[in-house]
């Protein structure tokens, strides 16, 4: 299987030469670039947990044809990584994004494309630390942690995370976030037309920023807006609420097309609320039992650009970071190992992850025929490729990618 998807990812994405592409800043060039980059590249499609595995690996003598010789030490991979430019990864991702993009495999989910953008915590640590690593004070001691921004665009079959953003120090993750989509729309300038975020993005100058660019912003609502949600509940009083199913939720929904309640009076902001009612079945004692939860959305989405059941079901979108983004990468691809921990090394593996979890969605649903994934979950399948790293000498040369 693994050979399989490499030769997919050569056919399809061109992945090997892409790579063998990237520059090479090194003087002293005992060992080929190619190999150490694509050793990299096996690790991380392989869902090997750490370089020190890796190790392992070429211990035992195995040896790959799509990298060319017995793959190089968790040593010199460590050392490549902190001397390789992020910019020549994302360049690739942004070619395997266009290859997806005209092989018709980028479908828009209800008539748009949403990205979201979301923060998230790699690592923290009271001993190790590194130059661009943040400070906080848990318990009257230094912890050292950092904090990454993430861009995932969400399609009807898989998602696709695009790019990442670390936090500097002394800025806020919507500062990182900005500094991120602003990279984001000179590479990808018509790749989305909506962007999801959490309550914290749910601020006049990010929806500025959003809406100069020609897209538009739909964010979360919570009690650090008071203001809006004290207009939304006075509002909402006023009005009839609208019945609708989604997805086995029967929801009764407020939608206020004109919110006054926003910082900013340039834009006209429209909020959204929703009280959802669902059937829930306990796994311990097998009861059935009615849960409600209350959500609140603030958008620039007009009414008749976005039906209300369209951004309903858009809103619910901006999950997709969390169920199918960092709980797939961190639980499956080891996105908060730390492989070599300088930010450049830490940024390269990142990268790598998101362009191998790319390569891999599009094999698993655009390659494999639905026969075959109705018997193997992507779980399996992954299996089967960590399974194919660890093939011994002969195996391996006898039936090389």
């Amino acid at each position: 299987m693994l050979r399989r998807v490499l030769r997919y990812a050569d056919a399809r994405f061109g992945l090997g030469p892409r790579l063998d592409g990237t520059c090479d800043p090194r003087q002293r060039r005992r060992i080929p670039w190619s190999v150490i980059v694509r050793s990299m590249m096996l690790t991380v499609l392989a869902r090997v947990g750490s370089l020190n595995a890796t190790d392992a690996s070429r211990h035992a003598n195995v040896r790959y044809a799509w990298v060319g010789c017995v793959l190089p030490s968790a040593d010199w991979i460590g050392e490549v990584a902190t001397m390789m430019r992020p910019d020549d990864l994302r360049e690739i991702i942004h070619a395997t994004y266009t290859a997806l993009k005209r092989g018709k495999m980028i479908e828009p989910v209800q008539g748009f494309l949403p990205v979201v953008i979301d923060g998230h915590e790699v690592c923290a640590s009271y001993t190790r630390c590194c130059a661009a690593c943040l400070r906080r004070s848990v318990n009257g001691r230094t912890q050292y942690y950092h904090r990454v921004v993430v861009a995932q665009l969400v399609t009807r079959r898989f998602c696709l995370m695009l790019d990442v953003e670390m936090a500097r120090t002394g800025e806020d993750e919507v500062a990182a976030a900005l500094r991120l989509l602003k990279r984001l729309y000179r590479a990808y300038p018509r790749a989305w037309n909506i962007v999801l975020a959490d309550s914290l993005y749910a601020r006049a100058d990010f929806f500025r920023f959003v809406r100069s660019h020609g897209d538009h912003v739909l964010t979360v609502v919570k009690n650090d807006r008071r203001e809006l949600l004290k207009e939304m509940a006075c509002r909402c009083r006023r009005m009839q609420p609208v019945t609708l199913t989604r997805a086995g939720c029967d929801c009764l929904v407020w939608d206020i097309a004109d919110c006054q309640g926003w910082p900013d009076e340039t834009l006209t902001i429209r909020v959204i609320k929703s009280v959802e009612t669902r059937a829930v079945t306990r796994q311990r004692t097998k009861r059935t039992e009615t849960v409600t939860s209350s959500w609140a959305w603030a958008t620039t989405c007009p009414v008749g650009l976005a039906s209300l059941a369209t951004v309903l079901e858009i809103a619910h979108d901006r999950w997709c970071i969390e169920n199918q983004g960092f709980n797939d990468v961190v639980n499956e691809w080891h996105f908060d190992h730390v492989f070599k921990h300088t930010q450049t090394a830490m940024l390269v593996f990142m990268l790598l992850i998101m362009l191998a979890r790319a390569v891999f969605d599009a094999f698993y649903h655009c390659n494999m025929h639905p026969a075959l994934r109705a018997r193997l979950c992507r779980h399996v399948v992954a299996c089967m490729l960590h399974a194919a790293f660890f093939l011994p000498l002969t195996a391996s040369v006898a039936r090389s990618p």
